[in-house]
């Protein structure tokens, strides 16, 4: 499976152009945790926009990931 990066909302294009080497972007159809959850598994980074949280249980279903951010504050 190719590497994802979850987004919780649409990036701009510089950002899009900078991670898309790292793998494809996802932004789910439908807001909120069970979207997440549905796609956190498989992906290698996130990106929590505007209103979105990080949740422990979305935390602990992210096997494979490696950096979890949003907007100024990377983890």
């Amino acid at each position: 499976m190719k590497a994802i990066i979850v987004c919780t909302g649409p990036l701009d294009d510089v950002a899009a152009n900078l991670l898309r080497p790292f793998g494809e972007i996802v932004v789910p159809s439908k807001a909120g945790e069970e979207a997440l959850l549905q796609v956190i598994p498989h992906a290698i980074g996130g990106i929590v926009r505007g209103g979105g949280t990080a949740t422990a249980a979305l935390i602990r279903e992210a096997k494979n990931l490696r950096v979890f951010g949003r907007p100024n504050d990377w983890f």
